[in-house]
């Protein structure tokens, strides 16, 4: 103001004077702390600057910059990647840097699973090369290849408790039952119910128990399981299936024999309603 009062053109100019050095990026960083004004005067036709600042504004945001220290230039430094890398960044960088090698790592993915031979000679190729490079064993892929197994083992040892996986390896390559149990005669007789009900046109549904199952087959056959003395035997067989299954209760030879004979007459019963025309 008091240039122009004299009629001499000056102006007054804001902005910033100065810079800190990131000491990891070497790049120049102008912060809020770095912002300055300054008179311009028009002289012979050039501006000119006249800066009435005191010289120890230089030297007090000199002291600032040194007292920061290397812990501010590495914020510094990741709130810029942030910027750059995450809120500035447009639509090209996105599909340049993102969206194309991802859709090429899924591509060259998906060939190789539907390759069945690419893919199995891989898959034993880079067990080979594991098994047979102990340094790899101690490495972050041997770690994660230890915790899938263990993790694995501990699922099947829970879905499957120890005895139990014994008692189906035995069952199933020796033929020899667990504890002392008849597996295949236990199976045999809730199969010969299912199947003689499946015969006479009950079939049990989807999501239907098996005691749901023999409650219906009791409504239905039922005309002819009462003279017989029979009916409520379809929902006792099926607990007793309950009892042996999932109860691991023991059936004697005595009682299966009971079961057996019971089935058979529950089957003549059934044969003869669907004989005569008696059932619902």
């Amino acid at each position: 103001l008091m240039l122009r009062s004299v009629q001499i053109p000056a102006m007054m100019v804001t902005g910033f004077k100065g810079g800190h050095e990131n000491s990891l990026t070497g790049k120049l960083e102008v912060q809020k702390r770095h912002a300055h004004a300054w008179v311009e005067v028009l002289i012979d036709g050039e501006w000119t600057i006249l800066d009435p600042t005191p010289a120890a504004r230089t030297d007090s945001v000199a002291s600032m910059d040194r007292s920061l220290g290397i812990w501010t230039d590495v914020c510094n430094s990741l709130v810029a990647l942030w910027n750059r890398g995450v809120i500035g960044i447009s639509y090209a960088q996105q599909r340049q840097l993102l969206y194309l090698p991802l859709q090429r790592a899924i591509e060259a993915r998906w060939s190789a699973l539907t390759d069945k031979d690419v893919a199995a000679a891989g898959l034993i190729g880079r067990m080979r090369v594991f098994l047979t490079t102990p340094g790899r064993w101690f490495s972050w892929q041997g770690g994660v290849i230890a915790f899938c197994t263990l993790l694995f083992i501990a699922l099947v040892a829970r879905l499957h408790p120890l005895q139990r996986m014994i008692n189906l390896v035995r069952h199933v390559f020796c033929g020899v039952a667990g504890d002392g149990e008849q597996p295949g005669a236990v199976v045999a007789f809730y199969e010969r119910f299912r199947d003689l009900c499946g015969q006479h046109g009950l079939h049990r549904r989807h999501g239907q128990t098996q005691l749901e199952f023999a409650g219906m087959a009791d409504k239905e056959f039922g005309a002819q399981l009462a003279p017989a003395g029979l009916a409520g035997f379809p929902q006792r067989l099926v607990s007793l299936f309950y009892d042996i299954r999932f109860g691991r209760r023991t059936i004697s030879d005595a009682e299966l024999n009971v079961v057996e004979n019971k089935l058979a007459s529950l089957e003549q019963c059934m044969n003869s309603g669907a004989h005569t025309g008696d059932r619902p």
